[in-house]
């Protein structure tokens, strides 16, 4: 059977609440060198219990995400999954881990980028680097550079949002480096564009939004229904190299139909506020997702992760956003 190493950005859609403690925002420093220690200490606490995570992520992403192994060992694909977590950088499913709240998603509350980086780079990028030094699992590879490294001739196929690329640009560029062949690293990002993310765009396979034509669902798990969608197109016991996966994605862009465009006018963060106030009184339990289909259904525009900030403001709740 072919191995595949599955890289997928985590959630923070979680089965069980996060204690306050392990919510990002709440770290004393907002100096990233101290934050991180204090982050750490707290990780290892005796409380909460830890579980598995493939039992405490949950959404719609996450349930795609684990339905892909499944499928794809029809295809003789053995697809081990792993995944890079803003709260505790690369973990495998299997990993127990505890209740937390941290993203590389900007504009939410519990975001890396509140932070004060101590060097030249990015808050994010020195936050994943020193994830991937401090946390040490025997046995276990801890970056992307250790996993390539330790299997070279393994295809690499990533799944995550440009904010999560940016944190790991550097981590992904070395274990390009490391791998036999630069064919062997994928990404699935639809809507990376940022020039920071540089020399990875020539590993972004071709992909936009059109796709949600052909693998429904909704945006925000957009990126790993693709991925489910290439593994279910590959022939049975073919090699998902970059070059493979891109020829299948050309193939369908023909038949796409055009990519569909919001002419919606945009509310400031007070106007998103009043409109989730007025909404939850009406239903107190209202979740928002509803609330942002309601707001858009409105004629209003609002990113998701920032709807999802705004919400947590104003409910104090979890977003559920990544």
């Amino acid at each position: 059977m072919q191995p595949v190493n599955l890289i997928v950005s985590c959630t923070n859609r979680k089965k069980a609440l996060p204690p306050p403690e392990l919510c990002l925002n709440s770290l004393r420093s907002k100096s990233l060198a101290l934050g991180l220690e204090e982050w750490l200490e707290r990780l290892a606490a005796r409380r909460p219990l830890a579980l598995r995570a493939s039992e405490l992520y949950a959404g719609d992403h996450w349930q795609v995400v684990q339905a892909i192994p499944r499928e794809a060992a029809e295809r003789n694909l053995g697809v081990r999954v792993w995944i890079c977590s803003a709260g505790y950088g690369l973990i495998r499913d299997s990993d127990p881990i505890k209740p937390y709240s941290a993203t590389f998603a900007t504009r939410h509350p519990d975001s890396v980028n509140v932070l004060a980086p101590s060097g030249a780079g990015s808050a994010e990028q020195e936050w994943w680097s020193g994830l991937g030094t401090r946390l040490h699992r025997r046995g276990s590879p801890r970056s992307l550079v250790e996993l390539a490294r330790a299997e070279p001739c393994v295809p690499v196929i990533v799944v995550a949002a440009e904010s999560y690329l940016l944190a790991m640009s550097a981590d992904l560029l070395g274990a390009t480096a490391a791998l036999a062949s630069e064919d062997l690293l994928s990404i699935v990002s639809v809507g990376a564009t940022s020039k920071r993310i540089g020399q990875l765009r020539a590993h972004i396979l071709p992909a936009d939004a059109r796709f949600e034509a052909v693998v429904g669902g909704t945006r925000a798990a957009l990126n790993a229904r693709l991925a489910r969608h290439l593994f279910r197109q590959l022939p049975k016991g073919a090699r998902p190299s970059r070059e493979v996966l891109a020829l299948t994605l050309a193939h369908a862009v023909k038949e796409l139909p055009p990519l569909r465009h919001f002419n919606r006018r945009r509310l400031s963060d007070q106007q998103v506020s009043r409109f989730i106030e007025k909404e939850r009184l009406v239903d107190p339990v209202a979740s928002k997702s509803r609330l942002l289909k309601c707001l858009r259904g409105s004629g209003a525009a609002c990113e998701q992760d920032r709807f999802g900030a705004i919400f947590d403001r104003v409910s104090g709740g979890s977003s559920d956003v990544s």
